[in-house]
């Protein structure tokens, strides 16, 4: 056997081995990356029919105002990050993220995809924005599409215990469609609470005002009962559940991240306040998630604080 043949038969032989020990890594995607860190302070954010669109005032029927870019305080990645300022009583700052280069995006059953993104709710003269009782509560930041709705809402949700005073809760659900029953007892609209790390319906995380978190949420896409999600608040499991349908047909896709929706449902009596996030990832690859410090949390936070049940 000649030299050259030698050699392209181990170039053929070593490429097959590499790809039986890196089946997908030609196959991984970040569909969404947005951070405000190649904007102007002060400017809305894009708004590029061939790229990034970030659409508030267009896109809602309320006509409320785009968020800009800002700096101050800091962000958990760079300098900048993105904020709306909401108004008292506003009742939604409805929101639809994509980037029109790789949105919609037609999904893969038995794939896992990741929503991850930072974020702060800042109040203006101390005034909270949610209640800590009964149903005050955001829609919050989405997967949305055909066959697909799944978000993280915050606030407070009836059949999710009490918050502490001051604070706040995260919990993930499955709106419009409802694939699944409810875990917990007298829930509606497929919510789903906490179930890791000492974590419940009855024990839920308790988040602060004026400090930044990072979010990531995992949807395994699968319209019987294969499929999973899981959600994580500053590195730190919530919840994770198994065995369940994600999506209603067999070829979903995404069409945007929604962000917003409805502020406080179902009174709508949220005072003025700050909704800063930073960092919106959406991808196919966990490593992008540990990559992005999503794992990490907001910045130098203390541990979410364990509930302190009430006398009442």
């Amino acid at each position: 056997m000649n030299i050259q043949k030698q050699i392209k038969l181990k170039f053929v032989f070593m490429m097959f081995l590499w790809l039986l020990v890196v089946p997908n890594a030609s196959y991984a995607t970040v569909y969404f990356y947005y951070d405000a860190e190649n904007e102007t302070v002060g400017n809305g954010v894009p708004r590029d029919p061939n790229g990034v669109d970030i659409c508030t005032q267009g896109c809602s029927s309320f006509g409320f105002s785009d968020a800009t870019v800002q700096l101050a305080g800091g962000a958990p990645q760079g300098s900048k990050y993105f904020q709306w300022v909401t108004v008292n009583n506003q009742p939604s700052v409805y929101t639809e993220v994509v980037n029109h280069s790789t949105f919609p995006i037609s999904l893969s059953l038995g794939t896992t995809y990741y929503l991850a993104y930072f974020f702060n709710f800042t109040r203006i003269n101390g005034l909270d924005i949610w209640h800590e009782t009964g149903q005050s509560a955001d829609k919050g930041v989405e997967l949305d599409g055909s066959g697909i709705r799944w978000i993280i809402s915050r606030g407070n949700w009836p059949c999710i215990a009490d918050t502490q005073d001051h604070y706040y809760t995260v919990w993930i659900g499955n709106p419009t469609y409802v694939l699944n029953p409810s875990p917990i007892p007298n829930c509606v609209d497929n919510i789903f609470g906490g179930n890791q790390n000492g974590y419940s319906a009855s024990n839920p995380v308790q988040l602060q005002y004026e400090r930044w978190y990072s979010a990531v949420m995992a949807v395994k896409i699968a319209s019987n009962n294969t499929g999973s999600v899981a959600f994580w608040i500053d590195g730190v499991k919530i919840g994770e559940y198994n065995n369940i349908i994600t999506a209603a047909n067999s070829s979903p896709t995404i069409n945007f991240i929604g962000m917003g929706g409805t502020i406080a449902q179902s009174a709508l009596d949220a005072p003025a306040h700050y909704r800063k996030f930073d960092a919106l990832m959406l991808t196919d690859n966990w490593q992008d998630i540990v990559n992005g410090g999503y794992l990490s949390g907001g910045g130098n936070n203390p541990p979410c604080p364990a509930r302190r049940f009430r006398n009442n």
